[in-house]
């Protein structure tokens, strides 16, 4: 299905524009819904509460547990 490719593709060229500025969190939770949803995913709703929580537990498990240096972009509150 090339809209689902094209969607996957939209998402993953997005992700490296909007790490820098927006932030690891942002973008992280951009790329997994989009991706989520051209795979199918239906409930929006549920979708974007998932995909944030999932950007945060990343950002947070690498950032503060491991000392990885990720962008906080324009949520520098968690630098």
């Amino acid at each position: 299905d090339f809209k689902s490719l094209a969607m996957v593709a939209g998402s993953m060229l997005t992700y490296p524009l909007l790490n820098e500025r927006a932030g690891f969190i942002i973008a992280t939770s951009v790329a997994f819904f989009g991706v989520a949803f051209a795979y199918g995913a239906k409930n929006l709703l549920k979708n974007l509460v998932i995909s944030v929580v999932f950007s945060f537990i990343v950002y947070f498990a690498f950032a503060k547990g491991l000392n990885v240096g990720l962008p906080a972009g324009i949520l520098g509150i968690f630098e």
